[in-house]
């Protein structure tokens, strides 16, 4: 409060908490709100620390929670990462590393259900992770009214997945038409195949996990680009459309230049290269733009 005229700091007691924000009188924690009180993020005292195992505080967290909440005020919504259900997609629960860093910053995570939950292009941020079946066509219809609204969405596509317990990898081709319409609307096509690393040094355990190049862009640059590097695994390449329409689209993630992919509309039957296995570097990661429209 003492470095601006526009926060004001006030102690409540739990009598006020409750009255005003509607919360438990035993709530003890940080409650960030507009100065008419309309729009508040309540912030519990154990979500301002990160614990160990045995719940003793380590480090603050504070004050990204708390920033992150003024911010969402300051923006007029605070916003939601809503991860799309009815496609085989992977569930929330086995991306839990990732539901925590999202939380960290004051989303909320969710699933939804197109047949049932109308998405706000507002504050809701769409997660496609891994979908093995395809949109309906009602549900096609309602991404592309997200999308025309200024809605964002973050793609996972997936074409292989490697299972460490059986030491197998998991091949999936099935056509995805209306998924890969979407992207195409944008300006880009995720290819079928499989980006293989050539170089022992550069590859994480398997050929097919190695780290990949952050390029300039404003999502990547806490990454510090050129400096630090991203690990990536059962990589397909992207193709970026030579018709993407008002779309901006712009390079994120690359790899090496000793890679080559394998095409898997055929299936898979070894990793070693061959006369036409095409050579790297591979797009691996691409962001397109269209008004306030995001597609990752």
């Amino acid at each position: 409060a003492a470095k601006s005229s526009k926060v004001h700091l006030r102690e409540l007691s739990a009598d006020a908490v409750a009255r005003e924000f509607s919360l438990s009188r035993d709530a003890a924690g940080v409650v960030v709100a507009s100065e008419d009180g309309s729009m508040f993020r309540f912030i519990r005292d154990d979500e301002l620390y990160r614990t160990d195992t045995n719940l003793n505080p380590v480090a603050l967290k504070a004050e990204t929670k708390i920033t992150s909440a003024i911010l969402s005020i300051d923006r007029g919504a605070f916003l939601q990462i809503c991860a799309l259900t009815g496609h085989n997609e992977a569930k929330l629960a086995d991306l839990s590393s990732f539901s925590a860093l999202l939380e960290a910053k004051n989303f909320g995570v969710l699933t939804c259900d197109l047949s049932s939950y109308t998405p706000n292009p507002l504050t809701d941020i769409l997660l496609i992770a891994a979908p093995k079946t395809d949109l309906t066509e009602s549900e096609y219809i309602a991404l592309r009214e997200f999308l025309s609204l200024g809605g964002r969405m973050l793609f996972l596509m997936e074409n292989a997945s490697f299972n460490p317990d059986q030491g197998v990898m998991q091949i999936y081709i099935d056509p995805l038409p209306r998924f890969e319409s979407l992207l195409a609307q944008y300006g880009m096509q995720v290819n079928k195949t499989l980006v293989v690393g050539a170089d022992p040094a550069k590859i994480n355990l398997r050929a097919t996990s190695m780290s990949v190049q952050a390029l300039p862009h404003v999502l990547t640059n806490q990454l510090e680009t050129g400096r630090q590097s991203v690990v990536l695994g059962e990589m397909s390449s992207i193709e970026l459309l030579p018709d993407a329409g008002n779309a901006k689209v712009s390079e994120l993630l690359r790899t090496d230049a000793s890679c080559y992919e394998k095409k898997l509309a055929s299936g898979l039957s070894n990793l070693r290269r061959s006369e036409q296995d095409r050579a790297g570097s591979f797009l691996v990661g691409a962001v397109s733009e269209s008004g306030q429209s995001r597609v990752v």
